[in-house]
């Protein structure tokens, strides 16, 4: 048997913690994951539904900054319905601007 000493100084331990951590994350933030290496992939946004508005606001935005054009452009590369994104955000008090590209 490994003393429990010797798993946390060989990192084995922490690796394990992060691992779960990092799994839950994933889970929880709707985000893939890349099974040859464990990399997190494209973001996985059909179950915006059950996310919290206030953390799927930072994800949206992340996405709009970094990948899309428009809302329109996300939508569609997400497979998406528009009415539903914009009124579960507005439903949170967040209004998409196009000016910004972000939801505010």
């Amino acid at each position: 048997m490994i003393e429990p000493r010797r798993l946390l100084s060989d990192g084995i331990l922490h690796g394990i913690r992060r691992y779960r951590c990092k799994r839950k994350a994933t889970q929880y933030f709707g985000l893939s994951r890349d099974h040859g290496y464990g990399r997190l992939r494209a973001m996985d946004l059909s179950n915006f539904l059950k996310m919290d508005p206030h953390l799927l606001v930072g994800l949206l935005n992340t996405e709009l900054r970094n990948h899309c054009d428009s809302l329109t452009e996300l939508v569609k590369t997400h497979h998406l319905d528009p009415e539903l994104v914009i009124g579960k955000m507005a439903a949170a008090g967040y209004v998409y601007q196009p000016e910004q590209n972000q939801f505010r």
